[in-house]
């Protein structure tokens, strides 16, 4: 009864994706920050895949949620696991992020690039606190798909 009970209770907190079940399990959970953008026909820029620092040059805007694994290790956040991900607007969708602000980019954005840490459950508030989101936020977004891609695949 307890592990029925503990399965639930892991499935209400990290959603229905098998894998985030199995890392709460064993204590883990991912995390995000910004990692670029890929852009085609933007005037200001070259085609292709720019990184958030370069985006944030360009936007005088230290808003923009970003964050690396030495920001994390250096708030006392050990990092397991590196990888990477992409949202893609699903087809016949902008890339918009729906929340209490129907926030779009431009359609020269293409997708967005992550950069995912796992990490120690009892440490998500502190990253979340340093900037970074918990991944089931970016598989929340009705309108964007969530695919895990090879790191190289964001350059």
């Amino acid at each position: 009864m307890k592990k029925a009970y503990l399965a639930i209770l892991l499935v209400a907190l990290f959603g229905c994706d098998e894998d985030d079940v199995k890392a709460a399990a064993k204590g883990k959970t991912d995390v995000f920050a910004l990692n670029g953008y890929q852009i085609e026909g933007l005037p200001m820029l070259d085609d292709g895949y720019h990184s958030i620092d370069e985006i944030k040059s360009l936007a005088s805007s230290s808003n923009l949620p970003s964050g690396s694994k030495n920001d994390l290790e250096n708030k006392g956040v050990s990092v397991h696991k590196e990888s990477c991900a992409k949202l893609l607007p699903k087809s016949g969708s902008e890339l918009c992020f729906d929340n209490e602000k129907k926030i779009c980019l431009p359609k020269e954005f293409k997708y967005v690039g992550l950069k995912v840490f796992t990490i120690d459950l009892d440490k998500l508030q502190t990253a979340k606190n340093s900037g970074f989101y918990q991944i089931d936020v970016a598989r929340s977004y009705p309108n964007l798909s969530y695919e895990t891609v090879s790191c190289s695949a964001l350059k």
